[in-house]
């Protein structure tokens, strides 16, 4: 909320500076409809200027200056919460396994069982006995 609030005080006077006070960018003359068009390229076709184009890049990296001390926030957030519900699920296994102690180094480590729901891929399905229709010995 407070980057947009930041980002529509600052982009505005900064569009304003580098139109009006220093006259780095030309304001477009023509109107331009093709909305999907890149920034920059709808830039240069409405005012025909390369310097222009400049200003809007310049608007685009103070924007992006703007929100980026705000989404590295948000992201050590995120890591923070990521850490501690691994460190929650590793405790919540840890209290349901079984622990050995090992007698050469005297650290404890946790054996888990591994339950297999369906067997590997590149075994043969099992033999349960000669069907009688298939049966050789009767003719």
């Amino acid at each position: 909320m407070v980057p947009l609030w930041l980002q529509g005080i600052i982009l505005p006077l900064l569009l304003w500076l580098l139109t009006k006070v220093i006259p780095l960018g030309p304001i477009p003359d023509k109107q331009f409809d093709l909305w999907y068009m890149p920034y920059p390229i709808s830039t240069w076709l409405s005012t025909g200027s390369f310097s222009a184009v400049l200003v809007a890049l310049i608007v685009f990296l103070v924007s992006g200056a703007i929100w980026s001390p705000f989404l590295r926030v948000y992201d050590r957030q995120l890591v923070k919460q990521a850490e501690a519900e691994a460190q929650k699920a590793a405790m919540a296994t840890d209290a349901t396994a079984p622990e050995a102690k090992s007698t050469e180094t005297g650290r404890t480590t946790t054996v888990r069982k591994v339950k297999r729901k369906r067997p590997p891929m590149n075994t043969p399905a099992p033999d349960h006995g000669a069907s009688p229709r298939n049966d050789p010995t009767k003719d």
